[in-house]
């Protein structure tokens, strides 16, 4: 439950007040039911009209609405509930609330309770100025297939965008879908059809966002702003998501796919424990936080997983640039000999992925990894990525694994390793570094503290300046021509003897 008496400053034009609109007066009667919709939208319409004011719901109401409320061009607006309820009384493929060119709209203590009825709680289309304190929203459910359930949607309206949004001490649960369908807590989306404006400069704080499903696209938040014109340049959203708590989102807690976006000092915990096959989830996070733009920072971010569960991926970035993942914590559920957990003996703790445009610029540093099958990942078309003074303890398989397919044209280049804490169990035990398919520009890999483990298709001659100990495994070789062992001839393609 949210603190109602939480308050927080805001930046931008101030909500000028001009008179109070309490429902009741309008004919609302708050006994849970009877339809409250029509007093409360003329009670909205009222305040509008003058120009603004503040709407309040009494604290001892439950209004049930069979109808959604809408208002449109309607500045100045403060919403004021102390923990009054709204319950949706009727199924709708819409949302309980519609606010579209709201500017300097403030909402403070109201639970908003979908009833499993609701498509979503509020949307909000070309505001600008948004406060949002000790919200409840819960109980949203995809109603139509295709639609998405959300708690808080934001959106650009008609080429206006909107910027100044604050989202502080708000609580979002239960939004749920059936498999193969969408549900997000919080989305920040933007449409083509409706302008190129993005909406900008959003604070997301001390929020608790629970129990997100369907279980194969459920995301905690979501920052998903696209433009009609694909080779416009991409402009910072500047967005920031701060001292949030998550639990039990099923896909991801944040998903990013626009520039600009710092992710820093949240906590993510999930127990659900599952497997993942083609069309059917049957558990488990798939990631903790999902980057897919350039310009982000991930930082200080804690994500748990207990009761057996595990984040199949904790941090992954990809399609994009210019990333900092740095001081983390990932730490996955281990069994009674303090193995990582099945069943997800796959689980990475942090992924650099390829993209068709190539995935450079980032930097994985001073993170805490432990109890996954591999502790960092790295993917082909990669550039210039570092991974320094990582702990990576617990790795059932390997601690840092690098790898390329077997077309030439996917590449990994500028790929620096060097100052982590590794500590493998069973076979592998120590640093170990595993390289498949590494037809890499080796010397372009600075690799300090341990030795090389290839596995590729041809000869280990094409792997340069491997250290000495380094082993490889061809996987087309035969009888002496499999197993090859770096004999000699430090910093060259000699000295490979097979074994």
């Amino acid at each position: 439950m949210p603190d109602y008496n939480v308050t927080v400053s805001m930046s931008g034009t101030p909500n000028t007040v001009t008179g109070q609109y309490n429902v009741k007066s309008y004919g609302a009667v708050g006994d849970g039911t009877t339809d409250d919709a029509t007093p409360i939208q003329t009670c909205f319409s009222a305040a509008a009209a003058a120009g603004g004011g503040v709407i309040i719901f009494p604290p001892d109401g439950d209004y049930l609405m069979d109808s959604q409320i809408a208002l449109t061009s309607a500045d100045n607006i403060t919403i004021s509930a102390d923990g009054a309820k709204v319950t949706c009384g009727t199924a709708t493929s819409v949302g309980m609330f519609q606010f579209n060119l709201c500017d300097n709209l403030r909402i403070r203590g109201l639970e908003i309770d979908g009833d499993n009825l609701a498509q979503w709680g509020i949307d909000f289309k070309g505001c600008s100025g948004t406060l949002l304190e000790g919200m409840w929203v819960h109980d949203m459910e995809d109603q139509v297939v295709g639609n998405s359930a959300v708690g808080l949607r934001f959106g650009n309206y008609a080429g206006t965008g909107g910027e100044n949004i604050t989202i502080n001490n708000c609580w979002i649960e239960d939004i749920d879908g059936p498999l193969n369908t969408v549900a997000r807590g919080i989305l920040f989306y933007t449409y083509a059809s409706t302008g190129d404006v993005l909406l900008q400069d959003i604070t997301i704080s001390n929020c608790h966002i629970n129990r997100i499903s369907p279980a194969d696209d459920g995301d905690g938040i979501v920052f998903q702003q696209t433009k009609s014109d694909a080779s416009a340049p991409d402009e910072s959203i500047n967005a920031t998501v701060i001292g949030c708590v998550f639990n039990n989102c099923y896909k991801r807690a944040i998903k990013v796919q626009n520039r600009g976006v710092t992710i820093v000092g949240n906590s993510i915990t999930t127990d659900i424990v599952g497997t993942y096959a083609a069309s059917a989830w049957t558990g488990n996070m798939w990631a903790g936080i999902g980057i897919q733009e350039n310009d982000c920072v991930c930082a200080g971010n804690v994500l748990t997983a207990t009761g057996g569960a595990a984040f199949q991926r904790g941090i992954t970035v990809g399609f994009g640039g210019n990333v900092s993942v740095t001081g983390n914590t990932i730490l996955n559920s281990t069994d009674a000999s303090g193995e990582a957990e099945d069943p997800w003996e796959e689980a990475d703790g942090i992924v650099v992925e390829d993209s068709s445009d190539h995935t450079e610029n980032v930097t994985v540093s001073g993170n805490s990894i432990s109890n996954t099958e591999r502790g960092i990942y790295v993917a082909y078309n990669v550039d210039n990525v570092a991974i320094v003074g990582n702990s990576i303890m617990n790795s059932g398989s390997r601690d840092i694994f690098i790898y390329t397919p077997a077309d030439p044209g996917d590449t990994i280049s500028n790929l620096t390793i060097a100052g982590n804490a590794m500590n493998s169990t069973g076979a592998n035990i120590g640093e170990t570094l595993l390289l498949v398919n590494p037809h890499i520009d080796i010397p372009s890999l600075r690799y300090t503290g341990g030795v090389y483990h290839l596995v590729g298709s041809t000869t280990p001659e094409e792997n340069n300046a491997a250290p000495i100990g380094s082993t490889f495994v061809s996987t087309g070789g035969g009888s002496g021509t499999t197993l090859y062992v770096k004999e000699s001839g430090a910093g060259t393609n000699t000295g490979w003897v097979g074994k």
